[in-house]
């Protein structure tokens, strides 16, 4: 009798643990593929070609982009220090989504600017009058904030502005020195641009980027996403899933060796 009361809870305790196995598994791919779909690409650079530099020839452009947020795309590069070029590149060649590249040459600063809001009308002032575009990035609460594809052979500082209903909010983000070959991921927190800011109502994008060493080589994609690095939630579940797991197979052995 005590053989088969044993063998009927072992029974109960297979299947629960099967279970338990189910849910995570589940909740974790439906957690995947939620995150996969929330991504809102704010410019993958992947149709339209635009070449600015200064001093020559054309130190900013203006271009229909249908793959930018909006439809459009405004570029520009300054030179601050130095005799150099700095250019800005936006590379639909790059590979399969493209890229924006930024360079100056040795011994040269500079920094540029790419603009988003959907006109052809493109500075501060201008981002600061438009209110109509409502732009939702936060995909109903997915999405966290904004993940940079990008690679900096000399480092690079980011301002990322944000306009609703005419006021800005901004926040930073330095893109360090890197010998890497392919673009790395780099994130920016919605939770950074302060209290006020509102991401489902995005009127206007604006990003402006600084070389912080003379000579600079910069790639960049740039998109709205849930971080890529996964939530405390998520790695509790999977810790929680493997102890599970670790506890099931000692008990089946000791189960086994006492049969």
């Amino acid at each position: 009798m005590d053989f088969y009361f044993r063998k009927q809870i072992h029974k109960k305790w297979d299947s629960m643990m099967h279970r338990l196995i189910f849910c995570l598994t589940v909740g974790l791919t439906v957690s995947c593929a939620a995150e996969a779909q929330a991504t809102v690409d704010i410019d993958v650079f992947d149709q339209t070609s635009q070449f600015v530099a200064d001093p020559t020839p054309t130190t900013s452009s203006e271009s229909v982009a249908l793959e930018a947020i909006g439809g459009h795309r405004f570029l520009e590069v300054t030179r601050t220090t130095g005799t150099g070029t700095v250019t800005g590149f936006a590379n639909p060649l790059a590979g399969s989504d493209g890229e924006f590249n930024f360079s100056a040459q040795a011994g040269t600063t500079g920094m540029f600017t790419l603009n988003y809001n959907g006109s052809f009308a493109d500075d501060n002032a201008t981002n600061a009058t438009i209110t109509t575009n409502n732009y939702d990035l936060l995909e109903g609460g997915a999405n966290t904030g904004f993940l940079f594809q990008a690679l900096a052979q000399f480092g690079l500082k980011l301002a990322v502005t944000i306009y609703n209903d005419g006021t800005a909010y901004t926040a930073m983000k330095t893109i360090p020195s890197s010998t890497a070959t392919t673009l790395q991921n780099y994130f920016l927190p919605f939770s950074d641009f302060g209290v006020g800011a509102d991401f489902a109502n995005v009127d206007a994008i604006r990003i402006v980027g600084t070389n912080t060493d003379d000579g600079s080589n910069f790639r960049l994609n740039f998109s709205a996403a849930a971080n890529p690095v996964p939530e405390p939630g998520s790695m509790t579940l999977f810790a929680l899933g493997g102890l599970g797991l670790l506890g099931y197979g000692a008990r089946r052995k000791r189960a086994q060796s006492a049969a």
